[in-house]
């Protein structure tokens, strides 16, 4: 639930909000609000003191926010825009695209699933490789030549990697690294439950072997939600449905276990509605973009994350309405490209910096009309494909 302060600030936001937030309407239209500030502050008039300090304190965050901001953004468009791009259904068929079918646009447009298959929500570019390392929903790690993944052509269907891959019952691709991630340093998963592990990349080898082997082990009900390549002191971030970020260093905080084990917690959740949606390695970031499922999105300079101890509640990432969620918070390159994905297989390639920068208390600006029982399911960073004119 919203915070005292937050409620009266949602009500102060509408039309006709300020004679809401008047002691004598307030102590009737808002009785639980009106009995709950009371108990906490003293007063109504102390609550409302408060909620209006707290405001000023988030725009001039904001305002501070958008002034680094300023300053021209060149795009120049990237020969690694064309290279594979990796994708994954919702219902975990696993393929890639060729970069340049997937074009910028001035709005969200249709692009076909596999016959048969859901829509497309997550997009993985990890540059050309002679080889790659794919993770599996159940924590399985499979070393691939990329010829072996099935290219999407359209609604056409796709091979199953089932078919050439010895998959458990329900198995599916989920992530995937290049061949070079193997060489040295460490790879780290995270998973929905807020658990994360951190394994030698010796622990796994470098050969391509299609045997499957376990990469990390996971308690009942728990899926990855990130697999990263990590060097052995490299900064973690993590952000949860709920609107919370977290970002500690993981060479002090998580030490280097076996392949046979679940690992420890990354971040404290609030309830069993509640997950991690997001982990990324934060050495080198600089801003991330953020996502809700209302479509709501924002950018945001990652350093307003001060380092914290591993495991903690982190700090806010953005303000949600009611029966929102963070969808996903990832690092982006203002010069660069995102592809945001929605539950109807509409799919939205644009320019970073079209995306106003803001301060974390923000809830970001609604960008996309969603359709009726649509939602948002991925945002993804990819290679600037265009240049400016």
């Amino acid at each position: 639930m919203a915070s005292i302060i937050e409620r009266i600030q949602d009500i102060a936001s509408v039309d006709g909000g300020d004679d809401e937030l008047l002691e004598t309407a307030a102590s009737i239209t808002h009785e639980a609000l009106y009995e709950e500030a009371i108990d906490s502050y003293g007063s109504w008039e102390a609550a409302l003191i408060a909620a209006l300090c707290d405001l000023v304190q988030k725009r001039a965050r904001t305002s501070v926010a958008k002034q680094r901001e300023e300053g021209l953004v060149h795009r120049q468009a990237s020969p690694a825009a064309r290279e594979p791009v990796y994708t994954v259904t919702q219902d975990g068929s696993f393929f890639w695209i060729a970069g340049e079918e997937l074009e910028i646009s001035d709005a969200p447009e249709a692009l076909d699933s596999p016959e048969g298959h859901d829509a497309m929500h997550r997009f993985m570019h990890i540059g050309a490789a002679d080889g790659v390392f794919a993770f599996s929903n159940q924590g399985r790690y499979y070393g691939l030549d990329p010829r072996m993944i099935p290219q999407w052509m359209g609604g056409s269907p796709v091979r199953s990697l089932g078919q050439v891959l010895p998959f458990n019952g329900g198995e599916t691709i989920a992530f995937v690294l290049p061949r070079s991630a193997m060489f040295d340093g460490r790879i780290i998963h995270v998973t929905r439950q807020g658990k994360g592990k951190a394994s030698d990349v010796s622990e796994l080898g470098r050969m391509l072997d299609r045997s499957g082997k376990e990469a990390f082990l996971l308690n009942d009900g728990d899926v990855p939600i990130a697999v990263l390549s990590a060097r052995d002191n490299s900064m973690v971030f993590c952000a949860s449905a709920k609107g919370q970020g977290i970002q500690f260093d993981s060479g002090q905080d998580m030490r280097s276990m076996g392949r046979k084990a679940v690992g420890v917690n990354m971040m404290k959740l609030e309830g069993d509605d509640d997950s991690v949606v997001s982990a990324f390695v934060s050495d080198d970031v600089e801003q991330v973009a953020v996502i809700t499922a209302q479509g709501y999105c924002k950018r945001l300079w990652l350093d307003e994350f001060r380092p914290q101890g591993r495991g903690g509640a982190g700090m806010q990432v953005c303000r949600l309405d009611d029966g929102d969620q963070v969808v996903s918070v990832t690092p982006c390159d203002p010069s660069a490209d995102i592809m945001i994905a929605t539950s109807h297989g509409r799919y939205w390639r644009r320019p970073t910096n079209t995306l106003e920068i803001m301060g974390r208390p923000a809830r970001g600006n609604r960008i996309i009309d969603l359709e009726p029982g649509e939602s948002i399911v991925g945002l993804s960073a990819l290679p600037c494909s265009t240049s400016d004119d």
